[in-house]
């Protein structure tokens, strides 16, 4: 099992821009491992963002307590065999909406990219880089 080492913060500081759409926003972030949820709850908190975090789809539903996220980050792969997209999956139909995800992974299959392109969700590989991160979670919700 590889470690994930969490960004460093100083690495995350926000680039001066006009139309940050960030700040505000409410975020799911759905990872099994808990270091890795805070983290990105301190990166993405740095960024102005509400954090909702995670570790399976049972979490994710009582953390949310009935108001969808704008946008999701899931870790591809979960505990228990669970796949972060089928979680994704599952909280679209929940809350009728089609939520903007992203997933995270180290998984580089063929398999893992296939899923992603049913889901119409973005890749991003582990590590993450937070200027990448960034500029896609600007994308998706700009």
């Amino acid at each position: 099992m590889s470690r994930e080492v969490p960004l460093p913060i100083s690495l995350a500081a926000p680039q001066p821009g006009t139309g940050n759409p960030l700040p505000g926003r409410r975020l799911l972030v759905l990872d099994n491992e808990v270091s890795i949820l805070d983290s990105m709850r301190a990166l993405l908190g740095q960024w102005g963002c509400e954090v909702v975090t995670a570790t399976d789809q049972a979490s994710a539903l009582s953390a949310l307590a009935g108001r969808a996220p704008e946008l999701i980050l899931a870790d591809y792969h979960l505990d228990h065999g669970v796949v972060g997209c089928e979680v994704v999956r599952h909280l679209r139909e929940h809350f009728a909406q089609p939520i903007p995800a992203v997933i995270i992974t180290a998984d580089r299959t063929d398999q893992c990219r296939r899923s992603l392109r049913r889901l119409d969700a973005p890749l991003l590989n582990k590590p993450v880089k937070p200027g990448k991160l960034r500029a896609v979670l600007s994308q998706l919700l700009g």
